[in-house]
């Protein structure tokens, strides 16, 4: 039974060592990005609408912890299902102390506290082209340079960017640009903005997303790579616990077709290098391979493993191979349909 057991979880382990392997080789060669979360939007009548939480705040600490991911977020929500729990946001570059209750059975799409979140990778902003006699072009901005600041809000990943840009519409406000080693401000005349649309697209702006990572000690890339791959797992498998209960909604299962989809949307949107996108989808897919397949349906290595494990608590007493083979081919005949269904 031991060897049979060490055979089947076998495949699922090398899907675990791939994605811990990959995840040390980008954290070694990239280094580790930082990231913002910000509430996109506010359900009405939902525990973040009565905590006052507002679209543009950023969340900082979640009970007490800082906040590195949406994950933490997400964790933190199931652990105070139905309980208080204290939320400092920032806005306006203000702290605020928050108190909101996740709940516990939320609305279909909702979530435990009723927001969408948005995590965005602290950046540079690097002014790719823009249209001439756009006012941008008329202030003075070149290509080249990095927007600093909008009235006097540093601007320090896109999501501040698009706030920035809403709050100077149809206005004149200062912005600051560092061009090589030098700041400088300029004057800018914005006309008014379409906050539902593409501003930078009004505005006759292409900007370049140049995310900042910062390097990881030597001794500590191993270490680091392995957390991260870590967190990523417990990630999944919070998922797949929500996709159980019914808090998360079907929708978010997808097949070949989906993941071809999803893969070619990351690559062309991600301000990444092509090798760290796709290693990055390559540490996802094998961790999401290695878990489904430990489930312990019946046809996964999961559901033979299942009977392994029978066979050992009764002691050596092997469940008859005919039906174990019906219970196997019932399974396979449910998982070709689930296939089907999502493909």
């Amino acid at each position: 039974p031991l060897q049979r057991a060490f055979f089947l979880v076998a495949g699922s382990a090398m899907n675990f060592l791939l994605a811990f392997v990959l995840m040390i080789i980008v954290v070694g060669a990239q280094g580790i990005s930082q990231s913002s979360i910000y509430i996109a939007s506010v359900e009405p009548s939902s525990p973040a609408a009565d905590a006052d939480w507002e679209p543009g705040d950023r969340i900082i600490e979640v009970a007490g912890v800082p906040v590195t991911g949406s994950g933490d977020i997400t964790a933190h929500s199931r652990e105070f299902a139905d309980a208080p729990m204290s939320v400092v946001i920032e806005r306006g570059g203000q702290r605020m102390d928050t108190t909101v209750t996740p709940r516990g059975n939320p609305p279909a799409g909702q979530g435990p506290t009723g927001v969408t979140i948005s995590e965005v990778a602290v950046a540079n902003l690097e002014v790719k082209s823009l249209t001439a006699e756009s006012p941008l072009a008329n202030s003075g901005l070149q290509a080249g340079d990095i927007i600093v600041s909008i009235a006097g809000q540093p601007i320090t990943d896109a999501f501040k960017l698009q706030s920035a840009l809403s709050a100077a519409s149809d206005s004149t406000a200062p912005v600051v640009v560092k061009r090589g080693m030098e700041e400088s401000t300029l004057d800018v005349a914005f006309p008014a903005l379409d906050e539902n649309g593409d501003m930078l697209g009004q505005l006759g702006l292409d900007l370049t997303v140049q995310p900042i990572f910062e390097r990881v000690p030597l001794l500590q890339v191993i270490p680091t790579g392995i957390a991260q791959a870590w967190e990523q797992t417990g990630q999944m498998l919070g998922g797949l616990r929500d996709l159980f209960t019914g808090r998360a909604p079907l929708n978010q299962i997808a097949g070949p077709l989906g993941m071809g989809q999803a893969t070619s949307e990351i690559v062309s949107a991600s301000p990444l290098p092509l090798w760290v996108t796709l290693a990055n989808l390559a540490i996802l897919l094998s961790l999401n391979l290695a878990l489904l397949n430990l489930l312990p349906l019946p046809a996964l290595d999961g559901g033979r493993l299942l009977f392994v494990i029978i066979e050992i608590l009764r002691g050596g007493k092997k469940v008859a191979p005919e039906r174990e083979g019906v219970v196997h081919f019932t399974g396979l005949v449910l998982l070709v349909g689930a296939m089907v269904i999502i493909f």
